[in-house]
């Protein structure tokens, strides 16, 4: 597995017609959520391992049912923080959710390269609801969502290359 880095280039393509009920990722800017940053992990597994590791990691953990004290304090709008927005299976995975500061969303994209993949997670959101600025600042300028997003990304490339965890610190994040 190689370290997660901070990915720059284009904006994501835009996916396949996945159903009336699914949206292409492209949508996420039809929303009015700008970019905050996107970051990469090489993962040791097929695209098919990698996305059964994402689908796992993020139904267990971040789509979850069942409200945690971080998501009563923030009053998020899904349970974990996050739901499932749009998906095309096994290319991306887009989540999208909102709590009394922000509106976010994560489009995790895989590509496969020689056997392995590269798992790419882009964030956007907005932090425009009353007390916004100082929670982006808490969150963003601190870099703990950088770390957030670092320790995520290693937990999904550990689940599809089957090894076992770390001490790396666990945990829902409610998003940006």
């Amino acid at each position: 597995m190689v370290d997660p880095g901070s990915v720059d280039g284009p904006p994501p393509r835009r996916g396949s017609s996945v159903g009336p009920e699914l949206r292409a990722p492209d949508d996420i800017r039809t929303l009015g959520l700008p970019r905050i940053d996107a970051h990469a992990v090489v993962v040791d597994a097929d695209v098919d391992r990698t996305w059964a590791a994402l689908l796992r990691f993020t139904t267990r953990r971040l789509a979850t049912r069942t409200p945690s004290h971080t998501d009563r304090l923030l009053r998020t709008e899904h349970p974990g923080g996050f739901e499932v927005y749009a998906t095309e299976r096994p290319r991306w995975l887009v989540l999208h959710g909102g709590h009394r500061f922000s509106s976010y969303a994560i489009d995790f994209r895989l590509e496969p390269q020689d056997g392995r993949t590269i798992l790419t997670a882009t964030s956007n959101a907005a932090f425009d609801r009353p007390g916004g600025r100082v929670y982006r600042a808490l969150v963003i300028s601190s870099h703990a969502h950088v770390l957030a997003t670092t320790v995520m990304l290693r937990a999904i490339a550990r689940l599809a290359e089957g090894t076992p965890q770390s001490s790396a610190p666990t945990g829902r994040s409610p998003g940006p």
